[in-house]
C-alpha cells in the first residue's frame, strides 16, 4: 500500500508537465505584470514516489520581479481575485512562516488536484519584491514504456 491516501492514475509525465505549465501560464496571465522580469513557467519531475511503484509528480515554478512592491502586490491581488473564477478553490490564505510574514495563499484545482502556493515576497535586505507561484501535481504512475530516469 502507498502512503498518499488515493490510488494514483497512470499518466504520461509529459502530459502532466503540460498541465502544470498550463496552470503556471494561467497564473502569469492573471497577474498581468508584463514589464516584470522572470523566467517562463516550467515544471520538473519529482520521483519521490512515496510508496507508489513507478510513481512521480511534477513541480512547477514561475516568478516575476524587477517591479515596485506596489505593482507586485497588485499582481498578487489580481491572481487572488481571478483564481475562483478560473475554477481554483482557495484553501488557505494568510502569512507565511518566515520572520517576514509575507502574504501567501494556497489553492487547489478540482479538475486535476494540482496545488498552488502563491507568495508575495516583500522587499528585504536590498532585494526587491517577488511574486512566486509554485504548483505541485498529484502523484501519478508512469506508463510501463516510460523510463523515469530519462525525464527531467
Amino acid at each position: 500500500m502507498n502512503d498518499i491516501g488515493y490510488d494514483p492514475e497512470v499518466a504520461d509525465p509529459e502530459a502532466v508537465r503540460g498541465q502544470i505549465e498550463s496552470h503556471l501560464t494561467a497564473v502569469k496571465k492573471m497577474a498581468d505584470l508584463p514589464k516584470g522580469k522572470g523566467n517562463p513557467p516550467g515544471a520538473l519531475i519529482n520521483t519521490d514516489d512515496r510508496g507508489v511503484k513507478r510513481g512521480y509528480s511534477m513541480y512547477g515554478v514561475w516568478s516575476v520581479y524587477g517591479l515596485p512592491n506596489e505593482e507586485i502586490g497588485a499582481g498578487y491581488a489580481r491572481v487572488r481575485s481571478a483564481l475562483p473564477t478560473a475554477g481554483w478553490r482557495i484553501v488557505n490564505e494568510g502569512r507565511d512562516a518566515t520572520t517576514a510574514r509575507d502574504p501567501e495563499l494556497w489553492a487547489e484545482s478540482p479538475t486535476d488536484h494540482a496545488k498552488l502556493i502563491l507568495e508575495w515576497v516583500q522587499p528585504s535586505h536590498g532585494k526587491g519584491a517577488v511574486l512566486l507561484a509554485t504548483i505541485d501535481s498529484r502523484i501519478y504512475v508512469a506508463p510501463p514504456d516510460v523510463d523515469l530516469n530519462t525525464k527531467i
